[in-house]
């Protein structure tokens, strides 16, 4: 509520006071308590994104390890040959090389972005059917990483292949 003390002669208000200083503003406890409210949901989207990209890196880790478990179930049934390359460099894609007599054919998984992997020293293994392990190393790690997480700042999942051919996904390095 306004209350007029006096009009000038053009009909404008020369003066204006208010009935309560209760209607002037925010009390101090109620912004205190936007404010604390607004402390609570700020970190909660940020961390509900991270969450998700963690959970798609996660994923995209078990696809990956499912696809080189299959690789090595293909390998055993036709008796062929196949190369593991590692990249010391981050990559959203994993590459494995068929060997054969006439030619050798590229396979390439694919993250999307969702996740990003790595072999610290890189390398490269080659397995072999007929001998049943993998020839010049005694495994391989691969980290994973958020799709986001272009400065390696944190392994989500280590995808691990034993020198037998054996594919698991862990929360721990080996």
């Amino acid at each position: 509520m306004i209350i007029n003390n006096k009009q000038t002669k053009n009909g404008r208000i020369c003066c204006v006071h208010f009935l309560s200083a209760k209607f002037a503003g925010f009390s101090l406890m109620e912004l205190l308590v936007v404010i604390s409210i607004l402390m609570l949901l700020v970190p909660a989207a940020f961390t509900t994104r991270a969450k998700s990209e963690e959970r798609q890196a996660i994923e995209e880790a078990r696809r990956l390890a499912n696809w080189l478990e299959h690789a090595f179930i293909r390998s055993n049934v036709t008796k062929q040959r196949f190369r593991i390359i590692g990249s010391s460099a981050v990559s959203q894609n994993f590459h494995i090389t068929w060997i054969s007599a006439s030619s050798t054919q590229r396979e390439t998984y694919e993250s999307g972005g969702r996740a990003l992997f790595q072999v610290p020293a890189g390398g490269v293994s080659d397995y072999n059917p007929l001998l049943g392990y993998l020839e010049g190393q005694l495994g391989m790690t691969i980290r994973v990483y958020r799709g986001s997480d272009t400065r390696r700042s944190r392994i989500i999942r280590y995808v691990i292949i034993s020198r037998f051919g054996r594919v698991r996904v862990s929360e721990f390095p080996p």
